[in-house]
């Protein structure tokens, strides 16, 4: 899943409430209020700026403290599900409660060993994006079956009431994972790429 518009999306208010919810307060709450209590924004058009106007939501673009600002501002759906939708998700070894999410910047990766728990994770999570005003990015969202090798009818999962395409595989972090072959696919688009930043390095050098 992939938020749209991410940083330029958060709340300010609802980040500076969360920040004091969560011990940070004093001077450095104070600084961050500051940087953000006026913020301009200029257009560039093929090089050139326009004028100056006022944005009232979303982080600083390019500023170094945003992913963070932003992480911190998300991180909570992960105690969200946990506490919504109990017992689903995907049961790995080691861990003694399902894994349901997981998170990095702003892409995001539901996982469950059933459509209908899926589905729970969708339903939950609309909930909380609706109320910490986010929005999900459908047309760039989708969904893979790992481990089934025989034809069925693919699961018929929405978000917002918009059905969510069925994929063979997908890139995560720039690892691509398959429907049936596992992460096998993602040695040779690796090799691929590293293969290409040699020879642009060793051009380099020469």
């Amino acid at each position: 899943m992939d938020f749209e518009k991410a940083y330029d999306s958060i709340h300010r208010d609802a980040l500076m409430r969360y920040l004091a919810s969560v011990g940070i307060g004093g001077n450095t709450l104070a600084t961050l209020c500051a940087m953000y209590w006026q913020v301009r924004a200029r257009p560039k058009l093929r090089g050139c700026l326009g004028p100056a106007f006022s944005t009232t939501c979303g982080v600083r673009q390019g500023d170094p403290l945003s992913p963070l600002l932003f992480g911190m501002y998300i991180d909570r759906i992960e105690t969200h599900l946990a506490r919504h939708v109990r017992e689903v998700g995907a049961t790995l070894t080691g861990l003694s409660t399902p894994l349901q999410v997981l998170l990095y910047a702003d892409d995001l990766v539901l996982l469950c060993h059933s459509a209908a728990g899926l589905q729970a994770l969708l339903d939950s999570l609309r909930a909380f994006c609706e109320a910490h005003h986010l929005r999900v990015n459908v047309s760039k969202t989708q969904v893979v079956v790992f481990g089934c090798r025989a034809p069925r009818a693919p699961p018929a999962l929405t978000y917002a009431g918009l059905p969510l395409p069925v994929a063979e595989s997908f890139r995560y972090l720039g690892i691509v994972l398959h429907a049936t072959r596992g992460a096998r696919p993602a040695v040779k688009h690796l090799r691929t790429a590293a293969l290409r930043a040699l020879w642009a390095l060793q051009g380099r050098c020469s």
